[in-house]
């Protein structure tokens, strides 16, 4: 819950990165982060009031589809459900002037896969 210009910085959800590319010390602490598979986001704001306004309220997810400076801003509609790959979809959360309320939940891989 925010609603005092917060914000997240372009990331990934996962890590698919070798144990070459982090060394061992990194490959050990990002264990959890390889698991993610699918990110799941569903906002549960109460929009009732007043509808989601991207330009007056901010507070977009905004996913980075391709690798040029092409994006997709999704606005935080309330009831609104959002689903990506963890490990491939660079995302950020824009600045928000408006309560904005998500629930964020990780589908994992299996262990015994």
């Amino acid at each position: 819950e925010t609603d005092d210009g917060a914000y997240y910085l372009a990331h990934l959800d996962g890590c698919s990165d070798s144990f070459l590319d982090l060394g061992l010390l990194g490959y050990l602490r990002s264990n959890y982060l390889r698991k993610r598979y699918i990110t799941a986001i569903v906002y549960i704001n109460d929009d009732s009031a007043l509808e989601w306004d991207a330009t007056r309220d901010g507070g977009c997810l905004r996913l980075y589809p391709d690798e040029d400076e092409h994006w997709v801003d999704v606005a935080p509609v309330g009831g609104r459900l959002v689903l990506f790959s963890s490990q491939r979809m660079l995302h950020a959360v824009l600045p928000t002037v408006r309560k904005r309320l998500a629930c964020s939940l990780w589908f994992t891989l299996n262990d015994h896969d």
